[in-house]
């Protein structure tokens, strides 16, 4: 992961222009980020939460959308948002998904989006990024940080510039109200991973 450097002709231009003009401060470079698109066909979500307190239960959403704006050389200006189509929960079950989709759970028809859109960025260990935001589901907005590491850019299938991402961050469901099965049935943490592919907009 790159961070921002402000190369020598730039603090050179600043002090020249302090002399000049009685500043002190340095000129900044302008972060220009590139905005950036998911690609669902190369997007992974992946959650698991404990089942009476014995193993973890898995699943996937199936339907997804979201944009980056993003500079490899300002990863601590980037921007996020990521859409989650609650109806494409898929946990291999048929009958414990539509379970899901219902009135204990998700209220598809109600809600049928979760919706994150981040705040903040900072960098954290590892060269990973902390991304502060909220999520938006079944009436509430919470506030939650995910762990996003950046895992590769380059062109894509089609020529366009694209970068890799993988996102980790935890929630509680009851902060949704989403209180079923408590303590005993389910547990109360739900652990997310994102795995996804970015495009440049075109």
């Amino acid at each position: 992961m790159k961070f921002l450097a402000i190369p020598a002709t730039v603090l050179t231009a600043g002090l020249i222009g302090a002399l000049f003009t009685g500043q002190s401060e340095a000129v900044s470079p302008s972060v220009e980020n590139t905005e950036y698109v998911v690609d669902a066909s190369h997007t992974a979500v992946i959650f698991r939460v404990k089942h009476f307190g014995l193993a973890w239960a898995r699943g996937t959403f199936n339907e997804v959308s979201g944009e980056v704006s993003f500079d490899p050389e300002a990863p601590t200006e980037a921007e996020v948002s990521f859409v989650i189509k609650t109806d494409s929960i898929d946990t291999n079950a048929e009958q414990r998904d539509n379970h899901l989709r219902g009135p204990d759970f998700f209220l598809v028809k109600q809600f049928p989006e979760l919706k994150f859109e981040s705040k903040s960025v900072k960098a954290g260990k590892d060269g990973n990024l902390l991304v502060d935001g909220v999520i938006s589901w079944r009436g509430h907005e919470v506030e939650t940080t995910a762990t996003l590491e950046h895992t590769g850019e380059g062109p894509s299938p089609s020529r366009r510039p694209a970068h890799g991402f993988h996102a980790e961050l935890m929630i509680k469901r009851s902060d949704f109200g989403m209180e079923y099965g408590l303590p005993d049935l389910l547990g109360d943490d739900v652990y997310i991973e994102i795995d996804t592919e970015v495009i440049e907009k075109r």
